[in-house]
C-alpha cells in the first residue's frame, strides 16, 4: 500500500511539472487523462493499463529526453509490470539524474530482485545515507541483501531499525525470526513470536496457514533449543491436530526422541512420510528412534535413507546455513556407525566415524581411537591412549 501511494504522489507531481516548452505540445486533457492511467494502473496493477502508462512516458520521451520521465517508467516496469531487468536498463540510461534519491533507491530494489546483492546494498546505502525519512523497507531490503551476503549481524540491526520505523510490519518480524534463529537468539525469536501472537489473538492481524505453520516451527525449535521439549509437544501437536503437516510432525518426532518417546516419534515420522518422503530428517529422526530401542538392521535403512537425501539437495533438510548442514551429515554418519559398532560391523562403523570427522565431528576421533584401533599399525597415531 505504501508503494501505491508513493506512485501515486509520484505520477501527480510529475504531471504537474511537465516543462513549460512541452506544455505547448501535450494538451492539458492529454496529461490530465494519462495522468489518471498512471494512477489506475498503481492502483489495479493491470498489465494492459500499465503498459498504456508505459507509453504515455515514451511519448513524453520523445519530445524530451528528460530523465525523470525515464525513471518514473522504470517504477511502473519494475513495480507493476514485473521487468527488473528493462527497469534497471532503463535506470543506467539516466545519468543526468544519477543523484537523484529516487533514482538511487529504486536501483536499489530493482538490484535486489536481479539478485545483485553487492549493487543494490551500495546504492541501498546511499538512500539511507542521503535521505531524510527512510521507509522500514528500505532497511528490510538492505536487510534482505545482508542475508543473501551471509552478513547476519548486519541484517539483523536493519530489520531492528525497521520495526523501530514500522512495528506492525509482520514480514520485518518473520525476517528477524529467521535471522534470529541463524544466530541461535531463542529467546528472541520467542519474544517475537509472542508479539505476533498476540495480534492474531485481538484479531487484527490474519496469517496464512502457511505463515502459522512457520510460526509454530520456530517457535517449537527456540523451545528445543532451550531444552523445553514437553513445551514444544504441546504446542506442535496444538496447532498440528488438524493439518498434519510433515515439517511439525518431524520436528515433534526430535522433541520426542529427547523425552524418550521412542514409539510415538516413530509413529510421527511414519505419518510425516506418508506426506512427504523426500525430507531427509525423517529418516534421521526415526533412525534414531530405532537406534535407542536397539533395532539396529531398521535403524541403519533409515540413516542410509537420510544420508542419501541429505546429499542430493540441501532443500531436503530443515537447515538453512551450509555450516549446519555439514554438521547434520557428521550426525547421520555417527549414529549409522553406532548401529554398525552394535551389529559388530567394525570396519563399516569405523569408516562412517571417518567420514563425520571430515565433516566436522570432533567426537569422531575418540570413537575412532577407541573402537578401531586393530584397524591400525601398532605405531599409528590412533593407537588407543585411554
Amino acid at each position: 500500500m505504501k508503494i501505491q501511494f508513493r506512485s501515486i504522489l509520484l505520477v501527480i507531481s510529475f504531471s504537474f511539472s511537465v516543462i513549460p516548452t512541452q506544455a505547448q505540445l501535450i494538451p492539458d486533457s492529454v496529461v490530465y487523462n494519462n495522468m489518471l492511467k498512471c494512477i489506475e494502473c498503481v492502483l489495479s496493477k493491470n498489465d494492459s493499463i500499465c503498459k498504456v502508462a508505459v507509453n504515455y512516458y515514451d511519448s513524453l520521451l520523445s519530445l524530451n529526453n528528460d530523465c525523470r520521465i525515464s525513471i518514473y517508467k522504470a517504477d511502473v516496469m519494475y513495480y507493476y509490470l514485473d521487468d527488473p531487468l528493462g527497469a534497471y536498463m532503463l535506470l543506467k540510461e539516466a545519468e543526468l539524474c544519477k543523484n537523484d534519491l529516487f533514482l538511487i533507491e529504486l536501483q536499489g530494489h530493482v538490484c535486489y530482485s536481479l539478485k545483485n546483492y553487492i549493487e543494490a546494498i551500495e546504492y541501498l546505502t546511499k538512500t539511507i545515507s542521503k535521505k531524510k525519512n527512510v521507509s522500514a523497507t528500505t532497511y528490510f531490503q538492505r536487510a534482505k541483501c545482508f542475508l543473501h551476503q551471509n552478513k547476519l549481524q548486519l541484517a539483523l540491526k536493519d530489520l531492528n531499525t525497521a520495526l523501530i520505523i514500522s512495528p506492525s510490519y509482520h514480514e520485518i518480524r518473520y525476517m528477524r525470526i529467521l535471522s534470529n534463529y541463524m544466530l541461535k537468539n531463542y529467546q528472541s525469536i520467542l519474544s517475537d513470536i509472542s508479539l505476533l501472537e498476540k495480534s492474531i489473538n485481538s484479531s487484527s492481524y490474519y496469517p496464512s496457514d502457511s505463515t502459522l505453520m512457520y510460526l509454530q516451527y520456530y517457535k517449537a525449535i527456540a523451545l528445543c533449543a532451550k531444552k523445553n521439549f514437553h513445551e514444544a509437544i504441546i504446542q506442535l501437536t496444538k496447532f498440528n491436530s488438524d493439518k498434519h503437516h510433515e515439517v511439525l510432525l518431524t520436528l515433534r518426532a526430535f522433541a520426542k526422541n529427547q523425552m524418550k518417546d521412542y514409539v510415538g516419534a516413530i509413529a510421527d515420522c511414519n505419518q510425516a512420510e506418508q506426506i512427504d518422503n523426500t525430507k531427509s530428517d525423517i529418516f534421521s529422526h526415526r533412525g534414531v528412534s530405532y537406534l535407542s530401542l536397539k533395532n539396529y538392521e531398521s535403524a541403519i535403512i533409515d540413516f542410509d535413507k537420510a544420508i542419501e537425501l541429505s546429499n542430493s539437495t540441501d532443500k531436503n533438510t530443515f537447515f538453512p546455513i551450509l555450516s549446519t548442514q555439514k554438521l547434520y551429515q557428521a550426525t547421520l554418519y555417527m549414529n549409522r556407525g553406532f548401529a554398525k559398532l552394535a551389529l559388530e560391523e567394525y570396519e563399516d562403523a569405523c569408516l562412517d566415524w571417518s567420514r563425520a570427522g571430515e565433516l566436522g565431528e570432533k567426537d569422531a576421533y575418540k570413537y575412532i581411537r577407541k573402537y578401531c584401533k586393530d584397524l591400525y599399525d601398532e605405531d599409528s597415531e590412533y593407537k588407543n591412549d585411554e
